[in-house]
């Protein structure tokens, strides 16, 4: 007796194997991550990453994360009520900005040093995959 999950799960699995899998392939979207490797190529972008903390280099992540800084900091002063700010800590500097930007640069070093707005958009149309 299969329920309905079950039957929701195998139409999402059969989507994922016929459309979504095949569509990355042909995109040529890498199958497998060496693990081993990236250590190493996090570490080679030390720089690049460096200049986005220190505002050296232009971030789309580090401006918007900014900016919705901004907007909930102005929404806390006109509402005692809001009293969340971004970012919190390091922590989430690292996640909201950091994270994307490294990942923008493995997908341009992976094709080989394409435009980071061109890996912007493969990552935008990866995620599914």
């Amino acid at each position: 007796n299969s329920t309905f999950e079950d039957r929701e799960m195998f139409c999402e699995i059969h989507y994922m194997e016929t459309s979504i899998v095949s569509d990355g392939i042909q995109k040529g979207y890498p199958m497998e991550i060496n693990f081993a490797l990236l250590n190493s190529c996090i570490v080679q972008m030390k720089d690049e990453l460096l200049n986005i903390i220190n505002r050296k280099t232009k971030s789309y992540y580090h401006d918007f994360t900014f900016r919705v800084c901004n907007e909930i900091g102005q929404r806390k002063a006109n509402n005692s009520i809001t009293i969340i700010a971004y970012p919190k800590s390091q922590v989430d500097y690292l996640l909201e900005v950091l994270v994307p930007e490294t990942a923008l640069h493995l997908i341009s070093q992976d094709r080989v040093n394409i435009e980071l707005k061109n890996a912007k958009k493969i990552m935008k149309d990866s995620s599914a995959f």
